[in-house]
């Protein structure tokens, strides 16, 4: 493959893609920060349109998923249930852990 068929190649990709197509160089400093500031603009504008795509997604679901059961009661034994017809989720706390120091090299030493 040459050059000049690989520069197509790459350039009817980023057509297809509906991309914008750089020619960079970080050793010549060529586009560098042209095309780092494109890809965090597409990056951001992702961001934007999934955040959208999720608040619509919550607006367009029923107000009542289910029913959270905080206390142990009689189904502390399972995740979840059925009560009346409707989920019912057991949420239980996280597991407490020992506590370790927080100095990172602690348990190092010099010989």
């Amino acid at each position: 493959m040459t050059s000049a068929s690989a520069h197509e190649e790459a350039e009817g990709l980023a057509k297809k893609l509906k991309l914008r197509f750089y020619r960079a160089s970080v050793k010549e400093d060529l586009n560098v920060n042209e095309v780092f500031k494109y890809l965090a603009e597409k990056y951001l504008q992702r961001l934007k349109l999934q955040s959208a795509e999720e608040t619509e997604v919550l607006h367009t679901t029923s107000n009542k998923i289910g029913v959270f059961n905080t206390a142990g009661g009689s189904h502390s034994g399972q995740n979840s249930s059925s009560l009346n017809g409707c989920e019912v989720i057991n949420l239980r706390p996280n597991r407490q852990r020992t506590k370790r120091s927080k100095t990172p090299f602690g348990s190092c030493s010099l010989l």
